[in-house]
């Protein structure tokens, strides 16, 4: 019943605010299938569904994913989880594994949590963390430096990169290729993401407070899955826009990408009138 709650236009809903959809990892009767193919992925494709820098910022923040999802667990489904050899193993009684939720790490303490829940698991932080010096990072860096500097930095506000993240299940995405971008870099090829939702989504995440917890209604459209490894859909942007966008061409110039853009990245929708009339007057 919890899960029933009504969702508002906007799909964003702060859990706990209103007593419901406290609930914020899901697992349904496909968890145990997931979560092989998820050992499986890190197994054999570990540098195509886990990617991280090396920031002390980004470790910390990667140790507190591990530990909410962790407590999560042990709260709300205590016949599943347990705490074993003086609460450093968290013990998966569906999958039979044991996960290190304690130092020392037997893995990246961020690999550790997804290894726990069926959700992919994305760590956002304010644009140039992890800024190391790499060369091919520093390049995709400045090809969207300038996008979101209109976005927002050069009012000031910070702007969010990819600096960690463990995703066995993108929707037609590479996460090597958007790993390390800020939000626009990440959306390039969306349609109207700069012009109508970059703004609104740099000021949700500048708007975010620690302790709450934001979730976001979003679906999406599988038509090619024949089997529990097709949900690992990491599609380049050569593949889908072609050579001249993965290059760096804008997706207004080239229509069959946007279109192609346009019907799988359903969360971000159509503008209504109202919303366009908001965007003119903002």
């Amino acid at each position: 019943q919890q899960q029933q709650q009504q969702v508002p236009e906007s799909g964003v809903v702060v859990l706990g605010e209103d007593g419901q959809r406290l609930l914020w990892l899901e697992g349904d009767e496909r968890y145990e299938a997931h979560m092989a193919l998820k050992r499986r992925l890190l197994s054999e494709r570990r540098t195509d569904v886990a990617v991280s820098n090396a920031q002390a910022v980004t470790l910390a923040a990667k140790v507190e994913v591990l530990q909410l999802v962790a407590a999560f667990l042990l709260e709300h489904h205590p016949d599943h989880f347990s705490l074993r050899s003086k609460g450093r193993l968290l013990e998966n009684r569906v999958t039979g594994q044991t996960v290190t939720v304690a130092p020392p790490y037997a893995d990246d303490p961020l690999v550790l949590a997804s290894q726990l829940c069926q959700e992919d698991l994305v760590l956002l932080q304010p644009w140039g963390t992890s800024s190391s010096g790499d060369a091919v990072q520093q390049q995709q860096q400045q090809r969207s430096a300038a996008a979101d500097a209109q976005a927002g930095s050069q009012k000031g506000a910070p702007v969010y990169e990819i600096s960690a993240a463990v995703v066995c299940f993108p929707a037609r995405w590479s996460l090597r290729e958007k790993y390390a971008l800020p939000m626009q870099g990440v959306h390039k090829h969306v349609p109207h993401y700069q012009k109508h939702l970059g703004a609104r989504v740099d000021r949700l995440f500048q708007n975010m407070r620690a302790g709450s917890i934001v979730w976001r209604c979003n679906w999406f459209v599988y038509d090619w899955v024949k089997d529990e490894l097709d949900l690992f859909a990491s599609v380049p942007e050569s593949e889908k826009f072609g050579v001249a966008a993965a290059a760096g061409a804008e997706a207004d110039n080239n229509p069959h990408g946007a279109n192609l853009q346009g019907k799988e990245k359903t969360e971000t929708g159509e503008l209504t009138a109202a919303e366009e009339e908001e965007e003119e007057r903002e």
